[in-house]
This record gives C-alpha cells, structure tokens and sequence, in this order.
C-alpha cells in the first residue's frame, strides 16, 4: 500500500541569477523588444496614459 503523504523529492539546487549583472551586452532590440523609447508610457484604464 503506498503512502498518503510521501516525502517530496526535491531536485538539483538551482543557481538564483535573476538579480545579478548581465555582463554580455546584448543590445536590447536583440532580445526582442524593437524600437522601445523612454521614459516607458504606460496606458493604465483609469487614468489614460
């Protein structure tokens, strides 16, 4: 008979790189945003844009 609540098996740990520098200077049109200009305008429903 098997268990109900089996222990979870947990995989490799994983390296958290989602905060560190990006050290390979790839422009930003090549990473699929095109023509981007700033400051960013949003439209936001309740207030336009």
């Amino acid at each position: 008979m098997s268990a109900v609540n089996p222990k979870p098996t947990t995989g490799p740990e994983i390296e958290d790189v989602q905060g560190s520098a990006d050290t390979r200077r790839i422009a930003i049109n090549k990473v699929g945003i095109k023509s981007i200009r700033h400051p960013v305008k949003v439209a936001d429903k309740a207030c336009g844009v």
